[in-house]
């Protein structure tokens, strides 16, 4: 059975796919994240992938299981940026304090 290990406390922010939020990448015919995947709520974060490398899986308390598909202008550091599916629900998230754990 894997053992979860504290990765310790994570600012957690929110974007969605519009031009607001992804700015230069936005594409609405064909939104991707860096990593090239298809962004999804519930499932697509941001991180800075010197913290956490893409396909990272990791479990954010109050949230759930997430998985490392995106970067961000903002992500640095032990900071993890939530994929939404509105701007409306992306600024109502507001910024968080989230204890964020990896498996092994």
């Amino acid at each position: 059975m894997p053992k979860r290990i504290s990765l310790g406390y994570f600012t957690i922010t929110a974007y969605c796919s519009c031009e607001i939020c992804v700015e230069q990448y936005h594409d609405p015919d064909n939104p991707r994240t860096a990593s090239g995947t298809v962004p999804r709520p519930k499932w697509t974060i941001a991180a800075d992938i010197s913290v956490l490398p893409f396909g990272t899986e990791v479990y954010v308390s109050g949230l759930g299981y997430r998985t490392v598909e995106d970067v961000g202008g903002a992500v640095r550091g032990n900071v993890i940026d939530v994929f939404k599916p509105s701007h409306s629900d992306a600024l109502n998230w507001g910024r968080q304090h989230r204890e964020v754990f990896a498996y092994r």
